[in-house]
């Protein structure tokens, strides 16, 4: 594991605090699944599937992300 020190601003810190709260998990935890929807979203785009949406239809999904929240 490393440490990393962030410096963020009043309203994203808000914010954050209230996805971790909303989703019943830890603000770090919060950060972590951001970056894996980033990472997905990369590894979706090396296959050309450049688009991120959200959709009523799963049927019509060629990617789906799960346990974000």
């Amino acid at each position: 594991m490393r440490r990393l020190d962030l410096l963020i601003s009043a309203d994203l810190d808000q914010e954050l605090t209230a996805i971790a709260e909303g989703a019943g998990i830890c603000r770090h935890d919060v950060l972590r699944r951001g970056l894996a929807v980033l990472k997905a979203a990369r590894i979706a785009r090396a296959r050309g599937l450049p688009h991120i949406g959200f959709t009523t239809d799963p049927a019509r999904l060629d990617l789906e992300l799960l346990n974000v929240l």
